[in-house]
């Protein structure tokens, strides 16, 4: 069974992906960033110390119906939310 931290991380890597292909001049790094990208983010979440606000966080959230703020997503990652009663929003 996929952990919620998995599962989470496995969904913002495709939206960040997207993100940074779709709308370059947001981000300072190319696709290829990404991976690295996403292992940091993994660590700044359990710290809590990410900005909530990225386009790719949004995304995230928008496809596990949860708000983006902190709140949420520390909600959503430790099985707080509702979450496993419906499909992720693709």
């Amino acid at each position: 069974m996929m952990l919620r931290l998995d599962e989470w991380m496995e969904a913002y890597k495709k939206h960040l992906t997207d993100c940074v292909r779709e709308m370059p001049d947001q981000y300072a790094y190319g696709a290829d960033r990404v991976p690295a990208v996403v292992e940091r983010m993994r660590a700044a979440i359990k710290d809590r110390s990410f900005c909530h606000d990225s386009a790719a966080i949004k995304r995230t959230c928008k496809q596990f119906g949860i708000k983006h703020t902190h709140k949420a997503i520390d909600a959503f990652l430790k099985g707080a939310c509702s979450h496993e009663a419906r499909e992720p929003r693709p």
